[in-house]
């Protein structure tokens, strides 16, 4: 599975690394958002990626994002299939909804 990802050109910081009393340290790490184009409902994931880095650190540190995310996107489907299963699906608008009724 190929994802296609796209990195804001104006998003990429870079920042100082805090330790766990709120103090500067003397590291710096690159944050940036990204997001999966083709797959338009997944949010914008924040990186954080130590600095210095190459290319080949952050394809690293994306992909391992990238294996979350469809590890996600796995379980959210199997997740979707079993309700689906439950109530009847009808689009509202452009949007899917799982729909029921209850008696109040």
């Amino acid at each position: 599975m190929v994802i296609k990802i796209l990195i804001q050109v104006n998003q990429v910081h870079l920042f100082p690394v805090y330790d766990e009393n709120g103090q500067p340290t003397e590291d710096e790490e690159v944050q940036f958002g990204m997001r999966c184009p083709d797959y338009p409902d997944l949010p914008t994931y924040g990186m954080r990626i130590p600095y210095p880095c190459t290319k080949a650190d952050v394809d690293a540190a994306i992909q391992a994002k990238c294996v979350e995310i469809k590890n996600q996107m796995q379980k959210d489907n199997q997740l979707r299939q079993q309700i689906e299963n439950m109530y009847n699906r009808v689009t509202i608008e452009g949007t899917e909804f799982f729909e029921t009724e209850v008696d109040v």
